[in-house]
């Protein structure tokens, strides 16, 4: 990639410790495009947009979805137009903005609420008729969790910046909702380093095309004691991961530690950590947190 200053300056010297093996992070979440809310892993599934022409894009998914956090700052770092059609937020968030749908307020995105409760297909069908209404051929439509085919540009950098930092023998974790970044990410890695070995940490059930996963065995977004405890864990060693991913794919990852899921060749490699970003989530997160188990843990 040419023409922008993208990533900070990474070294090894971010890392955690989980179940004693030392774990080091890639922090995405401090990526800087020059545009304010514009990292973590949907900045890089999105980077392809920086070179498209548009005047507007049409999206649809969750009032907190980090996805809308990226498309509305790339719309208003462009003084352009996000139409991002989601379920009516519940009333407190409605009264009290906050997290990425506050974001999206102050960054004029322009939402079209469906019903609250509302499903995918019903998102994407309204979502499809915003779009005829705009429809040109400087309006995008992107679909909730973007596209592989969009997301190349962006894991191809991940790749090389991971090689470059890291080397090519290391163990790569990413957490992974759709499943879009962490096959762009098996995509890219093929093509860039054979060495490199990848697991996605999957927050929202199962994926497809990706050989080696680690699953949650419970619902998305729900409350547990272990990702609350998680979170409070990563913190004291120095660094915040949102609540709805990395925190659980951590989980994820210390369960596997514990039962011995992995190889004596797995744990002799370097591992490494990709920070998903989304930490304005984490404002709506916590509050939910707080009300079921306290303050701290």
């Amino acid at each position: 990639m040419t023409g922008f200053c993208h990533s900070i300056a990474q070294s090894p010297k971010d890392r955690i410790i989980l179940g004693g093996k030392e774990i080091f992070i890639k922090r995405d979440d401090l990526l800087d495009f020059g545009i304010t809310g514009f990292n973590g892993n949907k900045a890089r599934k999105f980077l392809e947009l920086l070179y498209c022409d548009f005047e507007s894009i049409v999206s649809f998914g969750g009032n907190q979805s980090n996805a809308m956090q990226i498309l509305g700052a790339l719309a208003y770092a462009h003084n352009k137009t996000l139409y991002y059609i989601t379920p009516t937020p519940p009333k407190f968030l409605y009264d009290n903005p906050m997290g990425n749908y506050a974001f999206g307020l102050s960054h004029n995105v322009q939402y079209v609420f469906a019903p609250s409760g509302s499903r995918v297909e019903q998102l994407k069908t309204l979502a499809h008729k915003v779009y005829a209404q705009n429809n040109s051929h400087t309006c995008l439509f992107i679909p909730q969790g973007g596209s592989e085919a969009l997301a190349q540009r962006g894991m191809y950098d991940l790749v090389q910046e991971l090689s470059k930092t890291y080397g090519d023998e290391i163990l790569v974790f990413m957490s992974a909702g759709s499943g879009v970044s962490a096959r762009s990410f098996l995509q890219a890695q093929k093509t860039y380093s054979h060495n490199m070995d990848f697991v996605a940490l999957c927050c929202a059930g199962d994926i497809s095309g990706v050989p080696r996963r680690l699953c949650a065995d419970f619902a998305f977004g729900t409350l547990h004691k272990e990702i609350w405890a998680m979170y409070h864990n990563l913190i004291a060693q120095g660094i915040v991961f949102d609540l709805l991913y990395d925190c659980v794919g951590f989980v994820l990852l210390e369960r596997a530690l514990c039962r011995g899921y992995f190889s004596d060749e797995d744990l002799a490699k370097p591992w490494v950590f990709v920070h998903s970003g989304g930490l304005l989530g984490n404002a709506s997160q916590i509050l939910r947190y707080e009300r079921k188990f306290g303050v701290s843990f």
